[in-house]
């Protein structure tokens, strides 16, 4: 719902509870800060930001990226699209850095939230290419984000083009 993206805290109302709307970092900011600092690339990245309730946002804090998403199922007070499809992507990412670490080892924490990122940052390019696009566009050349790929070239940036 386009209005409760665009309220403001000034005008929520007692009744109608919390439904003002912030970012929230799935990969907390604090979240494994001595070894990822919060200024860790990984952690600043559009695909790691989702809107939450403000309410939800606070409760949240700098809980594991595992907590987060349950903690979102069992209540969450907004639906909202972005959360909703958080546990399938945190289960593709969790099968993906299986298949490269089997201990649950920092690196495996960096791959699992690095994939989840990757994969929440193809979902919000390819929407809004598809959303904000004039009718007479053709799709640009945006291919997909690859993080891993990109590191197996050296390159700068994780987006590749057709």
């Amino acid at each position: 719902d386009i209005e409760k993206i665009l309220i403001n805290r000034v005008e929520l109302k007692k009744e109608e509870g919390n439904v003002y709307l912030s970012k929230e970092h799935i990969w907390a900011q604090n979240n494994r800060s001595s070894d990822f600092p919060p200024s860790h690339k990984e952690k600043r990245r559009l695909g790691n930001f989702v809107l939450l309730g403000l309410s939800s946002n606070i409760q949240l804090q700098d809980s594991s990226i595992q907590d987060k998403v349950q903690m979102l199922e069992d209540n969450s007070s907004i639906d909202m699209h972005q959360v909703n499809n958080l546990r399938k992507y945190l289960e593709e990412a969790t099968s993906y850095a299986s298949n490269f670490l089997s201990k649950k080892t920092k690196n495996f924490y960096l791959f699992e939230a690095r994939k989840l990122i990757d994969i929440r940052e193809n979902e919000l390019i390819k929407f809004a290419l598809k959303r904000w696009k004039m009718d007479h566009e053709n799709m640009n050349k945006f291919s997909k984000v690859d993080s891993f790929e990109a590191e197996e070239m050296k390159k700068t940036e994780v987006y590749f083009m057709k």
